[in-house]
């Protein structure tokens, strides 16, 4: 059973590695990146210690407020730098070890909009 997790979880890692590798080669790809973006809904892909997915997040003064879970839940960030050329970083605390988490945000769909 120990061997069968192992296994799963280092092909989880790698997927999560590959996602991460994608997104900033696409990112830099771009070229021409918006200077900020309008307050509201976007969707970012977030890319964390082991996490890399897409979501629903909520901009305001050109900041992220909080980002959507699939189940439709928020989660708010404690801090996010301004977004500058599509992307920031922003921050939550962990409510179960009280680390703090650092979220590096890319707003693909807001460089490829036609």
């Amino acid at each position: 059973m120990q061997q069968v997790l192992a296994a799963k979880q280092a092909q989880y890692d790698k997927e999560v590695s590959s996602c991460q590798q994608q997104t900033i080669e696409m990112y830099d790809a771009a070229g021409i990146y918006p200077s900020s973006l309008m307050d509201g809904s976007h969707v970012a892909v977030a890319s964390a210690d082991g996490l890399c997915v897409s979501r629903k997040v909520l901009v305001k003064d050109n900041k992220i407020v909080n980002m959507v879970h699939e189940d439709g839940s928020t989660m708010p960030f404690t801090m996010s730098t301004p977004i500058q050329n599509a992307k920031c970083i922003a921050t939550r605390i962990d409510a179960e070890t009280g680390n703090t988490i650092y979220y590096k945000m890319y707003f693909m769909e807001d460089i490829f909009k036609k």
